[in-house]
């Protein structure tokens, strides 16, 4: 398979380009959730729980899809013991995603998801649910843009299986989330991620080199492919995280997606940090067609319980290139599809999308272009 042209291993189905024309910071939440809600319905996602606001589950059993249309997300809360507008998503893993309109103003609201599945009704089932095991993609962060003016346009990607999902969310030609849950291929011991899944909030998909030495270690960083920004569960938190079980107990791990190179190594070797080893965009040993393309490496803190190597991402490609800014937001790779034979099968066009080189993921020829504004 020629390295520049990645071939999908799952079943996609990307919803481009999606658009809503600015009427207020609540129709623009109600609009960003319901379109999520309906595609992972349509991917095979079930309805756990829901509440208008108004209405809420009447038990536990109560599977009643109450968000049925973009009106019916309008009621929001500023804690999670006050009525608002909620839904609980679950796919075929038994993972479950919440969407909950609960912030200080109009344009914030929450996403979390129970890697066990565990969500439970609140005694007044219109107040946000819980779960012991609650990972927090994005909270008391403006979800759409405080803004009120101008479109905002987003994509959505889902797999037949239920296990993928992430949006892109964008105004103004400024990308203002990415978010996902997605499962991934493990490289954890027994017992520590049994169903492997991640979630994330990022903004900006850039490889960088030349970050400086690590104190002690006389390595230097060659990418840090992901921003990791403040504190898990704050305000205008970013990053890519996992729930693991280490030592015997249930944690939150903030993940890396970077590699390491030995540092001022006097043996004569031709290399070339400052441009990421190639003197080319188009490598010679790509047959100057298309730069690498081949999938990060998920990294876990280096703190006690927490350090090592956690897995790799499904359908999700870096393209390393010698410069920090190619490929850029929007452009579009070649491809193959699942049952595609590389060696025989002819490549496809605009078949993966670029959000920055450490970010390629399919596109399956959505649309002519990824739209940002």
């Amino acid at each position: 398979m020629p390295s520049f042209a990645p071939q999908l291993t799952k079943n996609w189905t990307i919803s481009p380009n999606l658009r809503r024309p600015y009427a207020s910071l609540i129709d623009q939440v109600g609009w960003l959730f319901y379109e999520n809600k309906t595609k992972l319905l349509a991917a095979g996602w079930t309805v756990k729980f829901s509440s208008t606001g108004i209405i809420g589950p009447a038990n536990g059993a109560d599977t009643t899809d109450r968000w049925t249309g973009i009106s019916t997300i309008a009621t929001r809360a500023t804690v999670a013991a006050s009525p608002q507008s909620w839904i609980v998503l679950q796919n075929s893993d038994g993972l479950q995603v919440l969407f909950a309109y609960q912030g200080a103003s109009d344009d914030i609201a929450r996403i979390s998801y129970s890697h066990g599945g565990l969500f439970t009704l609140a005694g007044t089932t219109t107040h946000q649910p819980t779960a012991t095991d609650e990972t927090i993609l994005i909270v008391s962060t403006s979800l759409v843009n405080a803004a009120t003016s101008q479109d905002r346009v987003m994509s959505i990607w889902t797999t037949s299986d239920t296990k993928q999902w992430s949006f892109v969310l964008s105004r103004a030609d400024t990308i203002q989330h990415a978010i996902g849950v997605e499962r991934i291929t493990s490289y954890c011991g027994p017992n520590v991620l049994d169903v492997p899944y991640i979630g994330y909030r990022h903004v900006a998909f850039l490889l960088y080199n030349n970050l400086g030495g690590l104190a002690g270690t006389g390595v230097t960083p060659l990418t840090t492919s992901y921003d990791v920004l403040g504190v898990y569960g704050g305000a205008n938190f970013r990053g890519t995280i996992a729930r693991v079980f280490t030592n015997a107990a249930s944690r939150i791990n903030r993940l890396g997606g970077g590699f390491i190179e030995v540092a001022g190594v006097a043996d004569t070797f031709n290399r070339d940090y400052n441009n990421v080893f190639f003197n080319d965009v188009y490598p010679a040993l790509q047959g100057s067609k298309g730069a690498p393309c081949y999938l990060p490496i998920f990294s876990g803190e280096r703190v006690a319980n927490l350090d090592g190597i956690i897995g790799s991402p499904i359908d999700w490609w870096i393209q390393h290139t010698n410069q920090a800014g190619v490929p850029a937001r929007g452009n579009m790779l070649p491809g193959f599809d699942v049952a595609d034979n590389p060696n025989i099968d002819p490549v496809r066009s605009n078949w993966c999308v670029a959000l920055g080189n450490a970010m390629v993921r399919p596109w399956k020829d959505a649309a002519a272009a990824m739209l940002f504004s």
